[in-house]
């Protein structure tokens, strides 16, 4: 997470430094010219003299004058040039912190707001729009049950990441919504600038073979991000192959390296097949009533169901 952030103040420290350049270059551009630096060099030593006066409370006599009329000057030089003043006013992304990333010793908006894109370009499949779903898109008949779910996910994540129960399993047939489930999760916690990881249970699997397959060094690297994001999601649990002394020792190891992280599995399986595919062990981690969250998705596919 702290790689994501730095990499945020970064870009807004480059969008800083693009912004104060190009103003920078058009003024460089502008004193080659001889009535425009002559001009500006007047305006400031007036400014500075001016500055001194009311320093040692003297009157300024018609030095306001003066400068006002140096400014219609020079602005009126800068148009014979093919330039506006608008132009050599610094353009920052953001107004509120001038691209620093921090406002009176806090963070600004603008920082939450890229992590939070750069976490979602991290992760696939994100949706944003429940009452929209919940309207279009589940049966009237189960709407009360995702509301139910959703309001869930709504209370987790106000607590993200000092949930107690680390473990969120969405099982259900095909098309039910538990990816969508999972994703406003994902989603919401990323709002929050958290971190989040999304994966589906082949691909894993591969992650898997590779890590088993890799040398000692270069083991640690391979499940870096599966163990260091904040919110790790594995898509479809059941429809991998099982491959010997892989899947289910690694899947186990993971879920022991990640006990103090969450974890949403979705699967179209039910406890008892997850039981006899995984053993006991895994089981245990994923149903087990007092670490998890358990939830079960009923209803008909909701891709095969008609737009209206």
């Amino acid at each position: 997470m702290s790689q994501i952030k730095n990499y945020a103040y970064r870009l807004i420290k480059e969008k800083k430094q693009i912004a104060e350049d190009k103003v920078f270059y058009l003024l460089e551009e502008l004193r080659k010219d001889d009535v425009f630096r002559s001009l500006e060099s007047q305006r400031n030593g007036l400014t500075f003299e001016m500055a001194r006066l009311r320093a040692q409370k003297a009157d300024l006599g018609n030095r306001n004058e003066l400068l006002k009329d140096l400014k219609e000057k020079i602005s009126s030089r800068i148009a014979e040039l093919g330039h506006s003043d608008d132009e050599l006013v610094v353009k920052y992304a953001c107004n509120a912190c001038k691209d620093t990333g921090i406002i009176n010793g806090t963070e600004c908006e603008c920082v939450k707001k890229l992590v939070y894109d750069l976490l979602r370009q991290e992760c696939d499949n994100l949706v944003t729009d429940v009452d929209s779903f919940l309207k279009v898109a589940i049966p009237k008949e189960t709407t009360a049950n995702y509301a139910n779910y959703l309001k869930l996910l709504d209370r987790l994540q106000e607590v993200f990441p000092n949930n107690e129960r680390k473990v969120i399993t969405l099982s259900g047939t095909v098309g039910t919504g538990k990816t969508y489930l999972a994703s406003v999760f994902a989603n919401a916690i990323m709002k929050k600038g958290y971190s989040a990881y999304a994966l589906n249970s082949i691909q894993l699997n591969s992650l898997f073979l590779k890590y088993h397959l890799a040398p000692l060094q270069e083991k640690n690297e391979i499940f870096e991000e599966l163990i260091d994001a904040d919110l790790l999601i594995i898509d479809d649990l059941g429809v991998e192959p099982i491959l010997n002394n892989v899947t289910i020792p690694y899947l186990y190891e993971l879920l022991i390296m990640r006990k103090d992280k969450t974890t949403i599995f979705t699967t179209n399986l039910d406890a008892e097949s997850i039981r006899s595919r995984y053993g006991d062990r895994i089981f245990s981690r994923i149903f087990n009533v007092n670490t998890t969250w358990a939830l079960t998705l009923t209803g008909q596919d909701l891709r095969l169901k008609p737009k209206n």
